[in-house]
C-alpha cells in the first residue's frame, strides 16, 4: 500500500514553499481581488466560504490546508454522492489537498505520479450560501448513538446548502462552466477567541450532484 505523508507534514511543506516564494518575490504579478482581506482568517461560517473562494482564486494550497479540520475526532471529510470505481465513498484532508495540488499544479507531479491535466490552465469557483441560515447539526455531536462524534463542549457544528459556480479555463479555445450544490458543515472551536486562526474550520463537504466529485478526481 502506498505510504503518504501526514497532513501536518503536508502543511509544513506548504508553509516552507510559501516562505520560499516570499523570498523569490512575485514582482511580475498584479494584484488579485479577493473576498477576504489578509490574513484570510475566517471569523464566521460565511467567512469559511469566502476564504475557500480566495484559495481557489489564488490556487493557494496553504490557505486551503489551513481551512480544513484535522484534529482527531474532528477531521475533515469530503463525501461523494456515489462511490468511485474502487469503492471509495469519501476521503479526508490529505487526499483533498492531493486532489487540489493535481488540479492547481499539474506540472508538479511527485515522484511516482504521472503528470496529468496539462490541458488545464485555471479552475475558479465561487461559493454562496443557499440556505437562509447556518443550522446547528446536533446529530454530529458525541452521543450513545454516535460515540465517535464531535465533543459538544469543544465544537459547535453548523451546516448549510451551498451553491457553487465553477469555471474551467483550458489550453483549447473551449472553456467550461458548472453549477453545483453541496451540503457544507463548518465547526467552530469554542476554545479559541473570535478572530483567531482555526476558530472556524471546514468539517464536512457533501457533494449533492456529483459535480465536485468529477472536478476533484479529473486529475487523479
Amino acid at each position: 500500500m502506498e505510504s503518504r505523508p501526514s497532513l501536518r507534514a503536508v502543511r509544513w511543506a506548504l508553509a516552507a514553499a510559501a516562505g520560499l516564494l516570499g523570498i523569490l518575490g512575485c514582482a511580475d504579478e498584479g494584484p488579485v481581488e479577493t473576498p477576504v482581506a489578509p490574513p484570510f482568517v475566517a471569523r464566521s461560517e460565511d467567512d469559511v466560504l469566502a476564504v475557500l473562494q480566495t484559495a481557489y482564486a489564488h490556487e493557494d494550497l496553504q490557505l486551503l490546508s489551513a481551512l480544513l479540520a484535522i484534529e482527531e475526532g474532528a477531521a475533515y471529510e469530503f463525501h461523494f454522492p456515489d462511490p468511485l470505481p474502487d469503492g471509495t465513498s469519501s476521503w479526508g484532508a490529505v487526499e483533498e489537498l492531493r486532489a487540489h495540488r493535481r488540479l492547481w499544479q499539474p506540472e508538479n507531479a511527485l515522484p511516482g505520479e504521472a503528470p496529468t491535466c496539462s490541458w488545464l490552465v485555471h479552475l475558479d469557483a465561487t461559493f454562496a450560501r443557499e440556505s437562509p441560515r447556518w443550522t446547528e447539526r446536533t446529530e454530529l455531536y458525541r452521543s450513545d448513538a454516535n460515540p465517535a462524534g464531535l465533543d459538544p463542549e469543544r465544537w459547535r457544528a453548523t451546516g448549510a446548502t451551498v451553491q457553487s459556480d465553477c469555471s474551467v479555463e483550458t489550453q483549447a479555445e473551449t472553456d467550461y462552466g458548472f453549477e453545483s450544490r453541496s451540503e457544507v458543515v463548518v465547526i467552530e472551536d469554542r476554545s479559541k477567541s473570535p478572530g483567531t486562526e482555526g476558530k472556524y474550520l471546514l468539517f464536512r463537504w457533501y457533494d449533492l450532484d456529483g459535480t465536485w466529485k468529477n472536478i476533484k478526481t479529473m486529475c487523479l
